[in-house]
């Protein structure tokens, strides 16, 4: 099977008489530059957690730095969700990355909480 492609130039459909509004901005939108200031406020400390969270030892701390990681970042959804006068594209991008970190930091809670919660139960071997 041929597929045939064809190429139209943007002064071919001018002269044609076709005409779209032209954006001031040349095309590209640029986010919110306080939303982006926040969102590295948030991103920072959040990445900082996980990178410590990668490197600890006992599972008591992993837990503890997963919940601090967790309210980080629920904090983080709450702010771009209550926030005043955000295009949807701009929202939208900030409430991911944030999920992204929330659910992230959840199931670490999850997992490290079971593990420092099983490693409570198993009795010591009392050397």
């Amino acid at each position: 099977m041929v597929v045939q492609t064809r190429t139209i130039e943007i002064g071919a459909l001018r002269r044609a008489g076709y005409s779209w509004p032209q954006r001031k901005d040349n095309g590209v939108h640029s986010m919110n530059q306080q939303l982006s200031a926040a969102c590295q406020m948030f991103l920072i400390p959040a990445s900082i957690l996980f990178t410590a969270l990668a490197v600890a030892t006992k599972e008591e701390l992993k837990t503890l730095l997963s919940v601090m990681g967790l309210g980080i970042s629920l904090l983080w959804v709450v702010r771009v969700w209550t926030w005043k006068g955000l295009s949807t594209g701009d929202r939208y991008t900030a409430l991911g990355l944030a999920l992204i970190f929330l659910v992230a930091a959840l199931l670490s809670v999850c997992i490290h909480g079971q593990a420092w919660m099983r490693g409570r139960q198993t009795p010591s071997t009392g050397l």
